[in-house]
């Protein structure tokens, strides 16, 4: 599984793409991948 998110991030990260996330609440936020791409290494 983290090997399938990692590469989503980075193939939306390369396109400058933005992916839907939860935050604590669980309410959905838009977050641009190249931020979540960050937090992953």
């Amino acid at each position: 599984m983290k090997k399938a998110r990692r590469k989503l991030v980075e193939s939306s990260a390369a396109e400058n793409k933005k992916l839907v996330v939860g935050d604590k609440n669980g309410n959905p936020i838009e977050v641009p991948a190249k931020d979540l791409l960050k937090t992953l290494k």
